[in-house]
């Protein structure tokens, strides 16, 4: 409350706008520089400045300045077909930039200096046999293979390989030849197995063999006695002695000579006779064998022209001449009957005997046969009744005595002391 100049009280109203006065520091990051209060500023550090505000007050501005750089950089780069570089692929050298912020957030200028190197392509065409070694593989079959290499350059090559491949040959012949055989240029004359290397049409080995054998003519002598016609490989029925010759082929095929020098044996035809008083005698032979025909057994030590048989039976002779034998038909003695054995009116005496035998019978004489126990003839003779016999050249032993008298046919056993 005031006085005016006319000494009266005035009431005065100030309205009052205080504007303060502004300090501060602010913290700021630039690249490469800022301006600050009018003044570039290129390097980090604190700044200050005074400035006047909107309502004419001073105010103090503090800056904690950092000054980050811009950078720029190059690369040389030397690649095979194509580079993607900052998201973008080239196929073709050149220089080419891009504007990127780096770590800080500056503008960054990067710069590529770039060479694009060709990939290169390639084929070979290869004809060998049997197998060809290609880039580090074994083939063995024709067809298209593909193998990627490397170039002068460094830079992937695909090489095609068209490949044809030719097999070796293997081959053999089996020949049987009855003389010397001429195979590749070369005689052989003994059997064996044999090797040529050759060549086939498309350039490639070519192993040959051969399995040869060497057939021989052969002859061969045969000498045969035969009894009777003989017949030989031939077929051919021979009767008579000679020297035939028979021409044929080996089992290899060649020649083959067979010479038979025959003899021919006339076969002794040999009949048994019977007297009918148990007398069994044959045609003439070299040897005699009589056998049992009941039986098919030989008759031990009847081996005789002549042979009596002590039992009833069917009975046959083998004659052998010369090597050559011939079996008689069988004959049948069926009369060697009890009453033909009958003795009473025949008498043998003394028996045992020493060195003579007496023998007593109706009429004046009588056949006799002495045999031994296996049917053996020893001796035969005619005897007078009464009389002694001189059997002297027996062993001792047991005998048979077989008389034929008074139409009886009597057989004694008597041993000899």
């Amino acid at each position: 409350l005031l006085e005016n100049a006319a000494g009266c009280d005035s009431l005065i109203t100030l309205s009052l706008i205080i504007h303060p006065v502004i300090d501060q520091t602010i913290p700021v990051t630039a690249c490469n520089s800022y301006t600050f209060g009018g003044t570039p500023y290129t390097t980090s550090g604190t700044y200050s400045h005074t400035f006047t505000s909107v309502y004419g007050c001073d105010s103090t501005v503090t800056i904690e300045l950092t000054v980050n750089q811009s950078n720029s950089g190059s690369e040389t780069i030397t690649t095979c077909e194509s580079y993607s570089w900052n998201g973008t692929v080239y196929t073709t050298s050149g220089i080419y930039t891009a504007e990127l912020v780096n770590q800080q957030g500056c503008d960054s200028l990067a710069t590529l200096n770039l060479t694009i190197l060709p990939a290169s392509t390639g084929s070979e065409t290869v004809t060998a046999c049997d197998s060809v070694t290609w880039n580090g593989t074994n083939y063995t079959t024709s067809g298209v293979y593909s193998a990627v290499l490397e170039n002068q350059l460094g830079c992937d090559s695909v090489v095609t390989l068209n490949l044809t491949i030719h097999s070796s040959a293997a081959g053999s012949e089996t020949i049987v030849s009855c003389e010397p055989y001429t195979w590749n240029g070369t005689s052989y004359s003994t059997s064996g197995t044999y090797f040529a290397l050759l060549e086939t049409v498309h350039g490639c080995d070519s192993t040959a063999t051969l399995f040869l054998t060497i057939g021989q003519p052969y002859s061969a002598v045969s000498t045969i006695t035969s009894c009777g016609p003989y017949t030989w490989t031939d077929g051919v029925i021979y009767t008579t002695s000679g020297t035939y010759h028979q021409n044929l082929q080996t089992s290899l095929g060649c020649d083959s000579t067979l010479t038979l020098t025959l003899t021919v044996t006339a076969i002794p035809e040999m009949v048994v006779m019977d007297n009918g008083e148990g007398l069994l005698t044959s045609t003439v032979a070299g040897a005699y064998q009589w056998v049992d025909c009941g039986t098919g057994d030989a008759i031990t030590g009847a081996d005789e022209q002549e042979f009596t048989p002590l039992e009833n039976g069917s009975y046959a002779v083998i004659g052998t001449t010369a090597g050559c034998s011939d079996t008689s038909d069988c004959i049948l003695i069926d009369y060697l009957t009890i009453e033909q054995l009958d003795v009473n009116d025949i008498t043998v005496y003394p028996n045992p005997f020493h060195d003579q035998l007496t023998i007593v019978f109706p009429g004046q004489t009588a056949h006799m046969k002495i045999t031994d126990v296996s049917g053996k003839q020893l001796a035969t003779m005619d005897v007078v009744s009464g009389e002694p016999v001189d059997l002297s050249a027996l062993i001792p032993g047991m005998y048979y005595v077989t008389v034929h008298a008074a139409e009886r046919i009597v057989v004694y056993t008597v041993v000899k002391n």
